[in-house]
């Protein structure tokens, strides 16, 4: 009976130990550190619960800036932590990402690149992190919730909504005049009425659908019998895509909440901002312990690095952001769906960059060279070996061919001398300040690029910056002026 009373005392012990050890764990998440660079603001927290935490993290879904922003503190979360795993909106809850074979040679090459395609926007800071550092990342979507979406006509009918709401409560007088007006914008007619401009914002910018479906409601009862049959209808769609997003709030809540039942361990969690006020209240619900880090671009406006709704739309139905046919044809081999790591066109984009950085290395280093085969070729890409022009190592020029027979000339033009690879955190700073800022000569480079079709810069990549085309005439072409 002795030692059957010291075998219990014995376990109880052991249980007490491993549930401070736990509740340690769950307080240890680097918030100080997260928030320190202004990159991040903690906008709500529950450190009680039994599962977690969860570090959520909401987004714009077309903003670059938010994505390096989510790139630095995961690995942050990462290195500090240990936090490996990403539940991710936007996939399924029996999908995970899986292998894609990299045709990089070192750890330095491998984030180099990947840097590079991530500020360009071609990849998201969910797919970096699994293809930069092996992260568990993993859908709680359900297909069928995720597949209602909205139509040009039941946007129009929003938009034809908000402006009956000031005719409502303003009279029709005031909004003609500024619709009469040249300079009109939605800004200018949203401040028309206090109401309307609160019901777009909340709406457009809301981190609550449960919010935002209570105003579109107010929304149909003040508005609705000044619309037409056909704007009814498409309003009630609005309704209805709506009242869907709740579900899927619920959705992506309950699918972590059982992941944590099973394995209860620290994870991220990426989410339109939207869902946040939805999905942390049924986490209270559930006591699932959560952090709440509001990235710094999730609130900016006229950012330059946001992705223009022509890239935006494509980047929705999983194609490369490029917009130029000719250049985005070059990597594409298919119609692409919603993920973009491990299509065609992404796979290409890798090889592509890692012939520009074996031309980088190649350029700079000492006669006598060696031009051999894994120099020249990675996979279905391969460089021309009599169009490569390294006479100036600051400009070096080449010509990449696809397995289509397809070309695009290609200029590296050094910016910054002795360029070297500090860390990974250290990096992401660098592209946030550069998303960040209103940067002049992106902001006008399309403008000056105008008379020349195709030539696009792509990514600034180990201290270089990387023009391509399809017009050969890229390489006569004086960089400086542009």
């Amino acid at each position: 009976m002795k030692n059957k009373i010291h075998g219990i005392s014995l376990a109880v012990s052991i249980f007490l130990i491993l549930s401070s050890c736990n509740e340690t764990a769950k307080m240890s998440i680097p918030v100080e550190e997260l928030t320190s660079e202004g990159y991040f603001t903690l906008s709500a927290s529950n450190e009680k619960g039994r599962y977690g935490p969860v570090i959520i993290l909401p987004e714009r879904h077309d903003s670059r800036l938010i994505q390096a922003e989510f790139c630095w503190a995961l690995t942050i979360l990462l290195e500090d932590c240990g936090i490996n795993t990403i539940a991710l909106e936007g996939m399924f809850s029996e999908e995970t990402m899986t292998e894609v074979q990299l045709p990089f040679k070192t750890e330095e090459e491998k984030y180099t690149a990947l840097l590079a395609i991530l500020e360009s926007g071609e990849i998201k800071a969910p797919e970096f992190m699994y293809l930069a550092k092996g992260c568990n990342v993993f859908g709680i979507e359900n297909e069928a919730e995720y597949a209602v979406v909205l139509s040009d006509d039941d946007n129009a009918a929003f938009f034809q909504a908000l402006l009956m709401s000031i005719v409502v409560d303003k009279g029709f007088d005031i909004l003609e005049s500024y619709l009469q007006r040249d300079d009109v914008n939605i800004d200018m007619i949203l401040s028309l009425n206090p109401w309307t401009r609160e019901t777009f914002d909340i709406i457009t910018k809301g981190h609550s659908i449960t919010e935002i479906n209570d105003r579109l409601q107010e929304l149909e009862d003040k508005t609705g019998n000044l619309l037409n049959i056909q704007a009814r209808v498409s309003l009630r769609n609005v309704k209805s895509f709506y009242e869907a997003a709740f579900t899927r709030s619920v959705t992506m809540a309950s699918n972590v909440y059982q992941k944590l039942r099973k394995n209860n361990e620290a994870l991220a969690m990426i989410i339109g901002a939207a869902h946040t006020e939805d999905i942390t209240a049924y986490f209270d619900k559930n006591k699932v312990s959560y952090y709440v880090l509001e990235p710094s671009g999730l609130n900016a406006t006229d950012v330059w690095s946001d992705l223009s709704n022509d890239e935006f739309e494509r980047k929705g139905k999983g194609m490369s952001v490029l917009t130029d046919k000719q250049i985005a044809g070059f990597f594409e081999n298919s119609r692409n769906t919603r993920l973009t790591y491990y299509k065609d066109f992404a796979i290409n984009q890798f090889d592509f960059t890692a012939l520009i950085g074996n031309m980088i290395v190649f350029s700079t280093s000492p006669p006598p060279r060696d031009l051999s085969p894994d120099i020249l070729i990675s996979n279905g890409l391969q460089i021309i070996q009599e169009s490569i022009d390294i006479n100036n190592p600051k400009d070096i020029k080449f010509s990449v061919e696809n397995r289509k027979g397809e070309r695009l000339h290609v200029r590296v033009v050094e910016n910054i001398q002795g360029y070297r690879f500090v860390s990974l955190k250290n990096v992401l700073k660098d592209i946030i300040l550069r998303l960040l800022q209103i940067n002049e000569q992106n902001v006008s480079f399309q403008q000056r690029i105008q008379d020349f079709e195709g030539v696009i810069e792509v990514f600034k990549y180990m201290g270089h910056e990387v023009y391509f085309s399809p017009n050969e005439a890229l390489f006569k072409l004086d960089l400086s002026q542009i």
